[in-house]
C-alpha cells in the first residue's frame, strides 16, 4: 500500500486504520454484517484515485459526483475526495438545475454512482463535462464512458490550491450558495463532531442523512472514519424500518432533523431490545423546540443533543452530553463564536447579542457561486483578536445570518435568523418564537411561521398547522391560546392546515420559498372583502366602533364579525384603537381583552354598552 498523500488528510486517516486495525469495519449496510473493512475501503479509494488520473483528473479540478445512498457511494465519494475537489450532486434535482450547478463549477469530469438511480445519466447528459459510470468488483473499479464534452485533463482548476469540497447550502431562505471548503477543513469540521460526542473506534453511527449533504458526507462519514469507527449507510427507509436496522446494526448513535425524528420517535419499539447499544441521539439542521425535545427524550428513552452547524463550516456547536460540563445553552465544539453588535463590533462578552458570528479551522474558504456576493467575513473588534485569524482561510469572522445571545457559561443561544425575522408593523419578530408557541400547543404536530406582505404593516404573521392524529383546533380558540404565551403582535393573523409540511432532501425547512407559495394559500384563504360578504353595522354604537376601527386600520372592508388580529391588527394599531375608544366614548377596554375577547366590533360595541350601563347604574344608586 502506498504512502499517506499529505494533500489528502481523509485517505491519510484511512490508510492509517488499515495498517493497524484493517479488518476492522468501516462502512456497512443493513443486513451485511461484515460491509466493507479498513483494508478494502482504502484499496477502493486508492482504485478510484487511479481511475481519475487515468481519466486525465488532476489535482485541483473539480469533479462532480451523483451519489447514491449505499457503501459503494461511500467509497467513491472518499476515492474523489483523494484525487481532486469533491462536488456532489443531488439525484433528485432537475436537468436544467443539475446543469446550471455544474457549468458554474466547470467540472472537468462528471462521476455517476452505480446506485444513484436510473435517471442519473439523464440529469447530466447536457453537461459540458464527461461523464462516466464507476461500478466496483472488489477493490477494482470499472470505468463506463458516458461520453460527453471536453477532454478531462484540459479542465480549469478551482481558485484555492488545497479546495476539496464544494457543497451547495439547502437555501432555506434563498435559492442557495456554493460553498468551497479547503481539505483540512473538512477534516477539522468532522473533528468538531467526533470532539463533541467523545467518539471512538467503538462507536457506530446509524446514517440516514444524503451524501450531498455536508451532515451525511462530513458529519456522518468522515467523522465516523476518524477515529477508527464505522457508518451503517441506510437508504431513507420509512421510520419503524429506520429503527429496526438502527437497532439490527449494533449503532451506539443516530442522527436526524427535527422532522425525521418527530416521525421516528413514534415507532420506538416497546420490548427489552431497545435501545441496545444506542448511547444517545442527535438532533441536526433544524431547531430544536423545548417541546420537542422532552417528546423525544420521552420517547427515546435517551439523551438528545442538539447541534447547531451550517455548510460553512458543519459543527459549530452542541448541547453538552449527561456527564460533561452543564450549560444553559450550546457550546462551541467546531469554531469560535462571537457575536457582531448593531453598531458593527465583534463581542464576545457576556450577555452580548447580536448576529452569530465564528472562525476556526473548519470554516470555509468563501462562495464561489453565485457570483458578486458581498463578503460573508468581518474583522472583528474583541479583545481576543490578535491579527491571527484563525479560520481557514485569514478573512476573519463569518456572519452565519444568525441570531444569538452570549451566556456567562460560555454557551449561546439562537434567538433567531436575521433574513427570517417578520417586520410587523415596524416591530422584528423572530418565527423561532412564534413556532415554539404553537408546538407547545398539544393538538399540534408542526408548525411554520413566516411573513405575509401586507400594505399597512409592512408584513403579517401567518403560519402552517399540521394537527396530531385526530385532533382538532379552531383558529379563535388557538388565537386565544397563543395570546396568552405571546405578545399580540406575534399571534399569527392567518392559519393554514395541512397534512404535512414540505421539507428538502436535506430534512430542512426551506422557509424562503415554503413561505411564498403557502403565502398565497393564506391570502386566498383569507375572508374576501366584497361588500355583500360582511355584516354591516346594526347599531349606532357598532357604526362609530367600525369608524374609529377603520381609522386605525386605514380600511373601510370591515364587518362586525371579523377579528381585529386578521384585518391586520397589532400591539401599536391596538393601543390608538383603545385610546381613541376611551377618549370617544369614555369605556376603558384593555390590550388583553382586545387580543382574547372583544376581538371583534360587535364584541366592542357589546362591551361598551354593558359598560355603559353600568356606569349609569351605579350613578342612579
Amino acid at each position: 500500500m502506498s504512502n499517506p498523500d499529505a494533500g489528502s488528510p481523509v485517505l491519510a486517516v484511512i490508510e492509517r486504520h488499515a495498517r493497524t486495525r484493517g479488518d476492522a469495519p468501516a462502512i456497512l449496510v443493513p443486513g451485511d454484517p461484515a460491509g466493507l473493512s479498513y483494508r478494502r475501503l482504502a484499496g477502493r479509494v486508492h482504485a478510484v484515485r487511479a481511475a481519475l488520473t487515468g481519466l486525465g483528473v488532476r489535482p485541483g479540478h473539480r469533479v462532480a459526483v451523483v451519489p447514491g445512498e449505499d457503501a459503494d457511494s461511500a467509497a467513491l465519494l472518499l476515492g474523489v475526495l483523494a484525487a481532486a475537489a469533491c462536488c456532489p450532486v443531488n439525484p433528485l434535482w432537475s436537468a436544467a438545475e443539475t446543469q446550471d450547478y455544474l457549468d458554474t463549477l466547470d467540472v472537468a469530469l462528471i462521476v455517476l454512482a452505480d446506485g444513484a438511480g436510473t435517471a442519473a445519466a439523464q440529469q447530466v447528459a447536457a453537461a459540458k463535462a464527461p461523464a462516466v459510470t464507476l461500478r466496483f468488483t472488489g477493490e477494482d473499479v470499472v470505468v463506463e464512458e458516458r461520453g460527453g464534452g471536453r477532454p478531462a485533463e484540459t479542465a480549469a482548476t478551482g481558485p484555492y490550491p488545497d479546495e476539496a469540497l464544494l457543497l451547495r447550502t439547502s437555501g432555506t431562505t434563498s435559492i442557495g450558495k456554493v460553498v468551497s471548503l479547503s481539505a483540512a477543513g473538512v477534516v477539522a469540521a468532522a473533528q468538531a463532531t467526533v470532539d463533541a460526542y467523545h467518539l471512538t473506534d467503538s462507536d457506530r453511527r446509524f446514517n440516514i442523512m444524503p451524501f450531498f449533504h455536508v451532515q451525511g458526507l462530513v458529519g456522518s462519514l468522515i467523522a465516523s472514519l476518524l477515529p477508527g469507527g464505522s457508518i451503517v449507510c441506510a437508504p431513507a427507509p420509512d421510520p419503524a424500518t429506520a429503527l429496526r436496522h438502527a437497532l439490527d446494526s449494533e449503532a451506539t448513535w443516530l442522527s436526524a432533523t427535527p422532522t425525521m425524528h418527530r416521525l421516528m420517535v413514534r415507532h420506538v419499539p416497546r420490548d427489552r431490545e431497545w435501545p441496545g447499544p444506542l448511547r444517545f441521539v442527535r438532533c441536526g439542521s433544524g431547531a430544536l423546540t423545548a417541546g420537542l425535545r422532552a417528546e423525544l427524550e420521552t420517547g427515546y428513552g435517551l439523551p438528545v443533543v442538539e447541534s447547531y452547524g451550517m455548510s460553512e463550516a458543519h459543527q459549530i456547536a452542541s448541547t453538552p452530553l449527561p456527564g460533561d460540563p452543564g450549560a444553559a445553552g450550546l457550546v462551541p465544539t467546531g469554531s469560535e463564536v462571537a457575536v457582531l453588535e448593531r453598531h458593527g463590533q465583534v463581542s464576545t462578552a457576556a450577555d452580548a447579542s447580536g448576529e452569530i458570528v465564528i472562525r476556526g479551522a473548519n470554516v470555509m474558504h468563501g462562495y464561489v457561486w453565485p457570483p458578486g456576493l458581498e463578503s460573508p467575513f468581518v474583522r472583528g473588534g474583541s479583545a481576543s483578536d490578535t491579527g491571527d485569524t484563525g479560520d481557514a482561510q485569514g478573512a476573519g469572522w463569518l456572519r452565519t445570518g444568525d441570531l444569538g445571545r452570549l451566556l456567562p457559561d460560555g454557551s449561546f443561544l439562537i434567538t433567531g435568523r436575521v433574513k427570517e425575522m417578520v417586520n410587523v408593523g415596524g416591530e422584528k419578530v423572530s418565527p423561532f418564537e412564534v413556532e415554539a408557541a404553537m408546538l407547545s400547543h398539544p393538538a399540534v404536530a408542526e408548525a411554520v411561521a413566516f411573513g405575509i406582505p401586507d400594505p399597512v404593516r409592512d408584513e403579517q404573521l401567518g403560519a402552517v398547522l399540521v394537527l396530531g392524529p385526530g385532533a382538532t383546533l379552531g383558529d379563535e380558540e388557538f388565537r386565544a391560546y397563543l395570546g396568552q404565551r405571546l405578545a399580540p403582535v406575534k399571534v399569527p393573523r392567518l392559519f393554514l392546515r395541512r397534512a404535512d409540511i414540505p421539507v428538502a432532501e436535506s430534512g430542512k425547512i426551506q422557509r424562503g420559498s415554503l413561505a411564498k407559495v403557502l403565502a398565497e394559500e393564506l391570502t386566498a384563504a383569507e375572508p374576501t372583502a366584497e361588500p355583500d360578504g360582511r355584516t354591516a353595522p346594526r347599531t349606532p354604537v357598532e357604526a362609530m366602533v367600525k369608524g374609529l376601527w377603520s381609522l386605525v386600520l386605514k380600511r373601510e372592508d370591515i364587518g362586525v364579525d371579523n377579528d381585529f388580529m386578521a384585518l391586520g391588527g397589532d400591539s401599536m394599531a391596538g393601543m390608538v384603537l383603545l385610546s381613541l375608544v376611551e377618549d370617544s366614548l369614555g369605556v376603558a377596554i384593555t390590550p388583553a381583552e382586545l387580543f382574547t375577547d372583544i376581538t371583534t366590533i360587535e364584541a366592542m360595541a357589546a362591551a361598551i354598552g354593558e359598560r355603559t350601563s353600568d356606569t349609569t347604574r351605579g350613578a342612579g344608586r
